[in-house]
């Protein structure tokens, strides 16, 4: 990859459904570059190309970026800061640095699975650029780094150590909403971030270190002062103790004695245990040199054993050959046996074959003279028929079966063809007749159970009322309606739920009527009836211009949840529904299928009295509202009431109108019934012809028949002769065979059998020679293995005797052996325990010659004589405790005093070492940036701005380090007694904190070395001048002639010099008009939208004469409507 590229200006960025690769154009009038010819060089992770893949409001992009200033243009919403999101979030920045999201898959654009962001860094090290991707799903990221998977903990330290990119850092990467947050950063906090942003972190770390040992070394002094205070305490103490422990130490000089000769007690008994072991060992070893003696005399006996064992073994083995040798020779006799008696059996059955020969040969003869007899009788019969009678007879039954029979069955076929047609016709009629039934029953007893529901129980005298109403109908003047209930068709369930808790029984009941006279002739009757119920007078000319009045719109409504008005959900004539709204006002009452939340019954239901657009009643499944006006105040109450119906008040039921499908399916019925008629006609016919023809084949049948029977018998006569006569000649074919021929055969397969017997008796004779032999060499084998088993076993009673004794002998040096190791054992314990607790290596130039030939019994007594010396004496153990205890706490204390001090000595001198370092280039660091600073605000009308580091509280005294900060002081008036104020969230406005802010992360730059910055709508409550002011110092600050200018011969690359420039992302609304750009300033628009002007055909020149002839033409309109208004 090339090192330089020459400097052009880039075109935009479009997030339309398809991108296009971003070409580079040259700049148009108004922005020419210098002319001093240069070419910009990429810095050390410094950004070369972002490509997204569906990225927020993104599909696909690729974004070519360059060193110097980069503008990100483009209206609110189109995704600007969307690039900086994924800058950050794709070099492993954390989310809180962006506030805007919690995960990475909040990002995926919308109803896509998965995005992509893959961003090149420049490496100079190297022929390629680094290449970081990845991968964003609903569940989990994928990293690659120059196209390997890694994780991201690797991504973020490749990123922090290796490039020196911090997107986690505000003095870097300042997202969008992040202005104020820099702004309420503690001086403290300011102070670290600046450390952070500073190289590669060394004074962080410097000054992180003197924190925690600055704080260590404080209380390590306070540890060191209260220990020598305590170790002082307890010398005191200690000397008040000393009487006491003289005491103590004659004491135990005694308990020492005592000590003494108890180890000289253990020992002597450990020694004298150890002279039993020595006599007990000396016995062992004569027990076991008889046994090895003894033993020397049992070999010969045992190898005499092994002599005799081997001839039995050998003897065995001769007598399972000869076993062997007669089982193949009994095996041999039985095969040939068996042979034997097949020959004898073969012999046999060729005997019975020429017996059963002879026997055949007397049955086929008396058979073909049989034949013969039944051949003559036969030929007799045939001869008696009369041959032309029967061709005449044949001929007569072909003319019937080809002729009438034939055609008259076809006839009758036709009539059967058509009879199985009518009957099909005739039982899809009847079907169709019962289903209609069965519907009309359904639909007549859908309505009936209808009327029988509305004049049910304890409603008998408002059937008798209908009853009247329906014989007078014609005698009334007006039309009369009624019952209402019957007058509603509702097809809901929840509908008449609604309705049935709206419209009381007495309207339910009741009666509209257009006619005065009927009204009081109604009301008349039901009076006598002592009925309760209500019948309305409404005219029809009334109806016609009742105007229906809605409090709010149904479509208003049903955006919030609720349905519908009540006069909606049912269907009636005009003049009912007409009534029913008048009386009940149906059509003010909504009503709702689901329940609604707070929020929705707030806005349709009125809230303050007189307020207008809102819903006084409405209705839910399961709730009721009702909304009262205060005539005092604009308080309204809301009443909240269960919907609940009880089984007595539910008279209107869903009612289904049948009457057009009744009307059809009569009309439906009359036609098939009519069809149904004919088919039946058609049947009797087509049933009568059928039968005249049945009649005539069963005549012609029989006929037929005859004739069939005289031919049948004349052609099994002759079939009859013909086979009697071919079985007389096979019979004679089979008589040919002379019975001497088949005799001779037989007797020579007689023969043969013979003389294969004869062969095997032979065999048998000598397999039974070699039996015999056999069985004389197995009796001798025998004979002689009875004779080597006497000998062997008497051999093996010997040895058993001389073992028993042997074993006796063992016995007693096991015995020995055991007592043996059992005092070896007690001896080792012992002395163990006399070596463990009086080790005599200790004691054994205490004892005198005199204690060492004392006897156990006069060291006890000396033991006793000191142990009452020792009663005398008393010691109060708890002061001995406190003596011992104090001491050992003092030993303690010296020890940890010296170590305090020498850890604390040394610690000093490490922070010491380390604050040398990092104090000078902290504030060299921060004069610089102060510097820097001071002169960019210089710019804005003399204001003047500072950089402290504060070291030092208001009494001169040194901070601890944690305590350091930095204060960035403003005065925006360039007045003397203006005082210098702090930058925090709330001392300044919202513009001077923005051109604050900004103008301390470019003055970052002179102390970092950073790849590049990145500023989302820095600009945001800046006024016109401050805003234009900060975007010419980011110009400036990215200008050539400032940059360091390379040659090639400098390691530059490419042709001609080169210049190093800093990399700055800006997020901004818009571009500042008649502002003189820096050539190094690249501006890429983002539009958002499906349709999109092709990258290929836009260019900035056409842009910048069309805006042109736009404000000509503005212009020109203003000029010309002036004079229009004098």
């Amino acid at each position: 990859m090339s090192v330089s590229k020459n400097r052009k200006r880039k075109l935009s960025v479009s997030s339309s459904q398809s991108s296009s690769p971003n070409k580079r154009q040259k700049l148009p009038e108004g922005l020419k570059q210098d002319p001093i010819s240069f070419q910009t060089e990429f810095q050390q992770g410094q950004i070369v190309r972002i490509e997204l893949k569906n990225w927020v409001t993104f599909d696909s992009t690729v974004i070519e970026c360059e060193p110097g200033l980069n503008l990100i243009v483009g209206p609110n919403g189109t995704g600007k800061s969307s690039i900086v999101c994924a800058i950050c979030i794709g070099l492993g920045g954390k989310f809180k640095s962006l506030g805007r999201a919690e995960k990475a898959a909040q990002f995926i654009k919308y109803g896509r699975e998965k995005a992509m962001i893959k961003i090149e860094l420049y490496n100079a090290s190297k022929e390629r650029n680094d290449v970081i991707e990845r991968m964003i799903t609903k569940n989990k990221s994928s990293w690659f780094l120059n196209r390997k998977a890694v994780t991201g903990t690797q991504i973020q330290t490749f990123i922090k150590d290796q490039r020196n990119i911090k997107v986690d850092n505000l003095c870097q990467f300042l997202a969008q909403d992040k202005v104020s947050e820099f702004a309420a950063l503690s001086p403290k906090q300011l102070l670290i971030e600046t450390e952070k942003a500073i190289e590669d972190d060394q004074l962080w770390q410097w000054h992180e270190f003197l924190i925690q040992k600055g704080e260590t070394a404080s209380g390590q002094q306070s540890t060191i002062d209260n220990l020598r205070t305590s170790l002082h305490r307890d010398q005191n103490e200690i000397a008040t103790l000393q009487r006491t422990i003289e005491q103590f130490e004659q004491k135990r000089k005694y308990e020492e004695q005592i000590e003494v000769y108890k180890a000289l007690k253990w020992h002597t008994e450990a020694e004298a245990m150890q002279a039993r072991h020595r006599l007990k060992m000396k016995e062992t070893q004569q027990l076991r040199r008889t046994l090895e003696r003894k033993a020397k005399h049992l070999e010969p006996c045992r190898k005499q054993s092994e002599h005799w064992r081997r001839k039995v073994i050998a003897a065995d083995k001769q007598i399972g050959k000869t076993e062997t040798a007669l089982k193949q020779a009994d095996r041999r006799r039985t095969a040939a046996h068996a042979k034997l008696e097949q020959r004898a059996e073969n012999i046999r059955k060729l005997e019975d074959d020429m017996k059963r020969e002879k026997e055949e040969r007397k049955q086929r003869v008396k058979r073909g003279r049989k034949l013969r007899e039944e051949i003559d009788k036969l030929q007799e019969d045939v001869d008696r028929h009369d041959e032309s009678e029967i061709e005449q007879a044949q001929e007569e039954r072909k003319r019937i079966q080809r002729g009438a029979l034939s055609a008259a069955r076809n006839e009758r076929n036709a009539f059967d063809s058509q009879l199985r047609v009518i009957d099909n016709g005739r039982v899809r009629a009847r079907q169709q007749l019962r289903q209609i039934d069965q519907q009309l029953e359904t639909w007549t007893n859908t309505a009936r159970q209808r009327d029988d529901h509305i004049f049910g129980t304890g409603a008998h005298r408002e059937r008798e009322f209908k009853l009247f109403v329906d014989r007078h109908r014609h005698e009334f003047e007006g039309e009369v309606y009624g019952p209402i209930v019957q007058e509603m068709t509702v097809r809901n369930e929840l509908h008449c739920k609604f309705l049935n808790a709206s419209l009381p029984r007495q309207a339910l009941y009741g009666y509209v009527c257009t006619n005065g006279r009927d009204w009081n002739r109604l009301l008349q009757r039901a009076h006598e009836m002592n009925l309760k119920f209500t019948v309305y007078l409404q005219p029809e000319a009334a109806t016609a211009t009742t105007h229906v009045h809605r409090p709010v719109d149904t479509a208003t409504l049903r955006r919030h949840g609720v349905d519908g008005y009540l006069d909606e959900i049912f269907e009636a004539r005009p003049l009912i529904q007409a009534t029913l709204n008048d009386q009940f006002g149906l059509s003010s009452r909504a009503y709702a299928m689901q329940e609604l939340d707070a929020a929705a019954l707030d806005n349709v239901l009125v809230t303050t009295s007189g307020q207008s657009g809102r819903l006084k009643s409405l209705l839910t499944p399961s709730s009721q509202y009702a909304i009262k006006e205060s005539a005092y105040s604009q308080q309204v109450l809301r009443s909240l009431g269960n919907l609940h119906v009880s089984r007595q008040a539910c008279i209107l039921r869903t009612t289904p109108d049948f009457s057009q499908q009744i009307a059809a399916k009569t009309a439906e019925k009359q036609r098939v019934q009519q069809e149904l008629d004919e088919a039946n006609a058609r049947h009797g016919e087509a049933q009568q012809g059928r039968q005249q023809k049945q009649v005539e084949i069963e005549t012609l049948a029989k006929t037929k028949k005859q004739l069939d029977d005289k031919v049948a018998a004349f052609h099994k006569l002759t079939q009859k002769l013909h086979k009697k006569r071919k079985d007389l000649t096979e019979l004679e074919k089979e008589t040919q065979t002379t019975i001497d021929e088949f005799a001779t055969r037989i007797n020579d397969d007689i023969v043969r059998e013979n003389c294969a017997r004869i062969e095997l008796f032979e065999r048998v004779a000598e397999d039974l020679g070699r039996v015999h032999t056999l069985l004389q060499a197995r009796s001798i084998a025998s004979i002689e293995k009875r004779q080597h088993e006497a000998q062997h076993q008497h051999i093996k009673q010997m040895m058993a005797d001389f073992t028993r004794r042997h074993k006796e002998l063992r016995t007693r040096h096991t015995h020995c052996q055991r007592q043996e190791q059992e005092l070896k054992r007690q001896h080792r314990q012992l002395y163990e325990r006399a070596e463990k607790k009086y080790p005599r290596r200790k004691f054994v130039d205490v004892w005198s010659g005199e204690d060492k030939q004392l006897s156990l019994d006069e060291v006890e007594s000396k033991i006793n004589h000191i142990q009452g010396r020792i009663n005398v004496l008393y010691v109060d153990p708890e002061r001995v405790k406190k003596y011992e205890r104090l001491e050992a706490a003092i030993e303690s204390q010296t020890k940890e005093l010296q170590q305090l001090e020498a850890d604390f000595e040394e610690q000093s001198d490490a922070i010491d070492d380390i604050e040398a370092r990092w104090q000078p280039q902290l504030q060299k660091a921060v004069a610089k940036i102060s510097a820097k600073f001071g002169e960019f605000f210089r710019q804005f009308n003399n204001a003047q701005g500072r950089v402290c580091l504060v070291s030092e509280d208001d009494d001169k005294r040194k901070l601890p380090y944690s305590e350091w900060c930095i204060d960035i002081e403003t005065k925006f008036r360039s007045d003397e007694h203006t005082p210098w104020k702090r930058l925090t969230s709330s001392a300044q406005s919202g513009g001077e904190k923005s051109v604050s802010t900004m103008l301390y992360l470019l003055s970052l730059k002179e102390v970092t070395t950073v790849p590049f910055r990145v500023v989302d709508e820095i600009n945001q409550g800046m006024d016109p001048v401050n805003e234009r002011r900060i975007m010419e110092i980011l110009n400036y600050e990215c200008t050539p002639q400032r940059m360091p200018v390379m040659s090639s011969a400098d390691g530059g690359g490419g042709n001609g010099d080169s210049v190093r420039l800093p990399q700055y992302f800006v997020v901004t609304p818009k571009l500042l008009p008649r502002l003189q750009y820096s050539p190094c300033s690249s501006v890429y628009v983002i539009f958002n939208g499906p349709y999109q002007m092709p990258q290929e055909a836009w260019t900035m020149s056409k842009f910048i004469q069309s805006q042109k002839d736009l404000s000509q033409c503005q212009s020109q309109s203003q000029q010309e409507q002036e004079p229009e208004q004098e």
